[in-house]
């Protein structure tokens, strides 16, 4: 916590995390508490992954079979309904609650990370990306398809040509690239984008605050159709599970 934000910080090992929480509105109720505090301006939610990277992407959807070849394709034998269910609400969850939320949210990354970050960025206010960001679409190599509303956020941005060159015919996505089709607002030095994130803060919070709920609600209802786009997402992924 600082003076004017809450700085979110993701640790350990997100995709455990993801599945292990205890109380299933742990997020919502604590975004809300976020929400109604008066003296918080903005958000700042920084992936940082200390624990979570390719290998730990494939650990998590391999691990009752670790020795399953990654030829075979979907993951119905790696997990169980029900936890790949809890992943993806979870998810869902997180990034509908981004959207509805009054204050600011500003997203921050840099180094090795996977899509699903890139997805959680998409649902914030305003991204900013170290230098030396690179996003992996490694959910190719478990042949399953982004979770967290990637095709939806690039489809409104990108259109579909654009969306489908990022995600199938390439492997990652680097950081001018991300810049250059609008995945990210602002790309700087990696050391320096808590600092960036502050200053945006700085701004934000010279504007009055019912100016910026106000835009934010009015903003949210271009994505009034996000939820269900999430359920259909999931029931992809359930089903392409299943069918492999």
């Amino acid at each position: 916590r600082t003076e004017h934000a809450v700085i979110l910080r993701f640790s350990g090992n997100f995709f455990h995390n993801s599945i292990d929480f205890d109380k299933k509105n742990f997020f919502s109720e604590f975004l809300q508490k976020v929400n109604e505090a008066k003296d918080v301006d903005a958000v700042i939610l920084h992936s940082a992954y200390s624990e979570t990277g390719e290998n730990e992407y494939l650990k998590f959807f391999q691990r009752e079979h670790p020795r399953r070849s990654l030829a075979h394709f979907g993951f119905s034998s790696f997990m169980n309904t029900n936890e790949l269910n809890r992943y993806c609400n979870f998810l869902d969850q997180f990034v509908t609650e981004l959207i509805r939320i009054d204050k600011f949210i500003i997203h921050i990354c840099s180094g090795d990370v996977l899509t699903q970050s890139m997805n959680i960025a998409l649902a914030c206010d305003h991204r900013i990306i170290g230098d030396d960001t690179v996003f992996h679409n490694i959910f190719q190599a478990v042949g399953t398809i982004p979770k967290g509303g990637s095709i939806y956020f690039m489809e409104k941005r990108l259109g579909h040509a654009k969306t489908m060159e990022l995600l199938l015919l390439q492997s990652q996505i680097s950081a001018p690239e991300a810049l250059e089709y609008q995945l990210a607002d602002r790309m700087v030095a990696s050391a320096d984008i808590e600092k960036e994130a502050m200053a945006v803060v700085e701004r934000i919070r010279k504007i009055p605050k019912g100016t910026v709920a106000g835009i934010k609600r009015l903003s949210s209802m271009s994505l009034k159709d996000i939820e269900a786009y999430l359920d259909r997402e999931t029931s992809e992924i359930i089903r392409i599970g299943i069918k492999s």
